[in-house]
């Protein structure tokens, strides 16, 4: 195994100071964190980015990977598994309803395809017992011809209903 020098050198917030052991899992190395702590870690685990800190950074890397992941709280809502599949059906020719949907022309309004919030600012939250659904069933997703509607509403308001279109 080849050794990799790294006295001096700075991985995200730790700089090597000295190495202070080898074992058979590699070399261990003394780190000064830019918080001015000390911490003793396997340099590779610092060079591949495992580690990143003495452990004080580790809150600023949490807060920013959750709000990354998600700014608005809602993933996995009723309201936001609707708007994921009002979209897939429309973009994604794997899925079986495809066919009625995008294959057909029908689209999402590109405020909606595009943003989440703004499709909860023009919809509201999904309330319980309803799914999204399109006034005119001939049109697109689009906030002027959708509404939260309960299965009565949605089986009365088909294409097949409406006659000499």
């Amino acid at each position: 195994m080849r050794k990799i020098e790294m006295i001096g050198k700075t991985y995200n917030h730790l700089t090597a100071i000295e190495e202070y052991e080898s074992v058979d899992a590699g070399v261990k190395y003394l780190f000064e964190c830019d918080c001015g702590k000390t911490t003793i870690q396997f340099g590779y685990r610092v060079r591949k980015g495992n580690i990143k800190s003495c452990g004080c950074a580790r809150g600023s890397y949490v807060a920013k990977a959750n709000k990354e992941r998600d700014t608005h709280a809602m993933t996995g809502t009723p309201t936001y598994r609707s708007w994921q599949a009002m979209k897939q059906r429309c973009i994604n020719p794997n899925l079986p309803d495809y066919k009625f949907y995008g294959a057909r022309g029908v689209s999402v309004c590109d405020r909606w395809m595009k943003s989440f919030d703004s499709f909860l600012e023009d919809m509201g939250e999904r309330p319980d017992g309803t799914s999204i659904d399109r006034i005119n069933p001939f049109g697109n997703y689009e906030p002027e011809n959708c509404r939260w509607a309960n299965d009565h509403t949605q089986r009365t308001n088909r294409r097949s209903n409406y006659v000499g279109l």
